[in-house]
């Protein structure tokens, strides 16, 4: 298996599917929230999802979980 590792620095465009896994521990929210930040030339970040959130939510909660993945992936 072949594995190669870039700088976040070294990339233009990051792609996130199924984006609404982003909350607590995920590998997603790990990455946005541990080293987005302290990259100095930040990537673009796109955000793909078929659902809006992984758990079932009432529509006067869709305002809210919306809300917090843009502040996930910023």
């Amino acid at each position: 298996m072949f594995s190669l590792y870039l700088a976040l620095n070294q990339v233009n465009l990051i792609i996130f599917d199924e984006c609404q896994h982003a909350t607590g521990d995920n590998q997603y929210a790990a990455l946005m929230n541990n080293h987005y930040d302290q990259c100095s030339a930040k990537p673009r970040v796109l955000g793909l999802t078929a659902s809006i959130s992984i758990k079932k939510i009432q529509a006067k909660d869709l305002e809210k979980i919306s809300k917090e993945l843009e502040k996930t992936y910023r």
